[in-house]
């Protein structure tokens, strides 16, 4: 859950250090995700297809940030092959 600041230090932090590449998303603690429905107010980390959108759009901005600097393996939300292609599409190697 980085703000965007954030998430371009990140970026920039991750190619500073020379790191060879770097897993996104993991899991959120935004529950407006899934606002109304079963076990909404439960805590911990949120994971799945809740999780879909809001993983392919953070992919979207580091791959923006990073300009194919190092590979980024895209996770959170993947329960498909379009799925995976909107993860590609995005920015994932």
């Amino acid at each position: 859950d980085l703000s965007e600041e954030e998430l371009i230090q990140v970026a920039d932090s991750l190619v500073r250090h020379n790191i060879d590449g770097v897993i996104a998303t993991n899991t959120t603690l935004d529950r407006s995700l899934v606002q109304g429905m079963k076990n909404c107010d439960q805590t911990g980390g949120l994971s799945g297809r809740p999780l879909q959108l809001k993983s392919t759009e953070i992919i979207r901005r580091l791959s923006q940030e990073l300009n194919g600097r190092l590979p980024i393996i895209g996770v959170g939300g993947i329960d498909s092959v379009i799925a995976a292609r909107e993860k590609i599409a995005a920015g994932a190697s």
